[in-house]
């Protein structure tokens, strides 16, 4: 007797380790950034001019047009506009000052962080044109395509390495 409820016991706890890591593996099947002022409204509700948080990332889903800013550019608005579905999007943003532009890099990786997901990228110099030369401040907002889908989107976290 004692034998069959410790091996229940240990095939229900063999059921519960597996069903934990169930997620499926995370990979960036493209990206999209680009360097503005603060002031251009590349997210609804991301990064504005004058704060004090210097990251920005949200998960949100595949054809998700609403949480693009009405300055966005057209790389960055068609990423969010929707794919075949299989994906979902991970959308970040950096502040820099002017005088010390930044831009994400060409080094990324993302993987699951608990209950997260977790975009680990460089940041690098940028060298801005134009306006952007004489903008109060800068940020650089990027898109950021993750296969495959989730049903759940997490929370996603930033870790930028310099």
């Amino acid at each position: 007797m004692r034998r069959r409820r410790f091996l229940t016991c240990v095939a229900a706890a063999g059921v519960a380790g597996c069903l934990g890591d169930s997620r499926p593996e995370l990979r960036i099947r493209s990206g999209a950034g680009r360097l503005h002022a603060a002031t251009d409204e590349y997210l609804a509700n991301g990064l504005g001019p004058g704060g004090e948080q210097t990251t920005y990332a949200a998960a949100l889903p595949d054809r998700a047009p609403d949480a693009v800013g009405t300055d966005a550019a057209a790389s960055l608005a068609t990423r969010l506009g929707g794919s075949d579905g299989d994906l979902f999007h991970v959308v970040t943003q950096l502040r820099s000052p002017p005088a010390e532009p930044l831009r994400f890099g060409t080094d990324q990786a993302v993987a699951w962080d608990d209950s997260a997901v977790r975009l680990t990228t460089t940041a690098e110099p940028a060298d801005p044109t134009g306006r952007l030369a004489t903008a109060d401040e800068l940020l650089y907002t990027a898109v950021w395509s993750v296969e495959p889908s989730v049903e759940e989107l997490p929370e996603a976290e930033l870790a930028v390495e310099t």
